[in-house]
């Protein structure tokens, strides 16, 4: 029999779908998330909460919003792109999983796909106007992606839970999303991808902003256009990756990626 989680931490790379994801499991009437409180925290490092009503009380003075309901499984997502970001979501998860049953999903994507839809969001929403693909720019991400890979390999053997492919749940958000809560303890909700019609809450939600700006169904459409872009810098793709180092740094990472829509994992 599968426990109900207690405690969720969504993780991954930016652009990876983690404001996606979140956003689905934040529409089960079961589930009450929260969107980058280190973010939220303006850069200073949150405290670490060691049981669940901290981290309610938490992220009540943070976001505010109406208090859970008892039973309520409670939450957060962290992009890990940087040590700060990473560690606070580790300790956190660490901290809770020794009080109540925890779970780490990591949402997997193409790591190319990833950094070509940061550079588009870093000139879209961020300011940054010169940011362009480079080999400086993917080789550095090639070496954090990896550091990012070790670490939260390392989280989701220890305490239990699950890789998500981006692109199947992306190709069947349906049978995909339904599998992540069976592994949760709760029942698919179709309501659940019907989020682009709901009003989502401004204050809450941080990471992707399109997810306000112009939500839509679950769709194929950012694959193709991502896979669009990375044949457009295949050569320099090829030239970097030619590199014994940064050929390492991608065998390692694809190593780490699950091969299935969802990868089961289960604490010792």
């Amino acid at each position: 029999m599968v426990v109900k989680a207690d405690f969720v931490v969504v993780v991954g790379l930016p652009r990876s779908g983690t404001t996606l994801l979140t956003t689905l499991l934040d529409q089960h009437p079961d589930f009450g998330l929260y969107y980058e409180p280190w973010n939220a925290s303006l850069g200073r490092r949150p405290a670490v909460p060691q049981t669940l009503d901290e981290f309610r009380a938490l992220m009540q003075a943070r976001f505010g919003g109406d208090l859970l309901a008892p039973g309520t499984t409670t939450g957060f997502k962290e992009t890990t792109d940087n040590e700060g970001t990473t560690r606070w979501a580790v300790d956190a998860a660490r901290a809770l999983a020794q009080q109540c049953a925890t779970r780490v999903i990591w949402i997997q994507r193409d790591p190319i796909h990833c950094l070509l839809s940061k550079l588009e969001g870093a000139k879209k929403w961020w300011g940054y106007d010169d940011a362009q693909m480079s080999r400086e720019t993917f080789e550095t991400f090639l070496i954090e992606t990896r550091a990012s890979y070790r670490i939260l390999s390392e989280l989701l053997q220890e305490i239990g839970g699950c890789k998500v492919c981006y692109e199947a749940l992306a190709e069947d958000p349906g049978t995909t999303l339904s599998a992540l809560m069976d592994l949760l303890g709760s029942e698919f909700d179709p309501a659940q991808l019907e989020f682009y019609e709901t009003a989502l809450d401004r204050t809450r939600i941080m990471g992707d902003p399109s997810l306000i700006e112009s939500p839509a169904p679950v769709s194929l459409d950012a694959m193709r256009v991502r896979t669009r872009e990375a044949d457009a810098h295949r050569t320099l793709i090829e030239a970097v990756l030619a590199r014994p180092r940064f050929a390492a740094c991608m065998a390692e990472i694809e190593a780490g990626s699950g091969k299935q829509p969802l990868t089961p994992y289960f604490a010792p």
